[in-house]
């Protein structure tokens, strides 16, 4: 079980961000985005309970600390 997720973001663009960002983040793009990763159910599930109380505007936040999101949501899905 991997304690990091490499997130796929290691592409720049010509302006220096990544092109996730290149289109606002919605909450549906989050979740596809999750989805992707190669996560135990449980997991994937807890992360979105975490994401989905985030506000729009704060969901490249999110993103960014995802590594700590997902230590969260591992810790959560063992307790139930």
């Amino acid at each position: 079980m991997p304690d990091r997720i490499d997130l796929g973001m290691n592409v720049i663009g010509e302006d220096g961000k990544s092109p996730f960002f290149d289109r606002p983040l919605t909450l549906e793009r989050v979740h596809s985005w999750i989805r992707r990763h190669d996560i135990e159910e449980p997991v994937v599930e807890e992360l979105v309970l975490l994401v989905n109380k985030y506000p729009n505007s704060a969901l490249s936040s999110f993103v960014k600390n995802f590594d700590t999101h997902l230590g969260k949501a591992r810790e959560n899905a063992t307790k139930r």
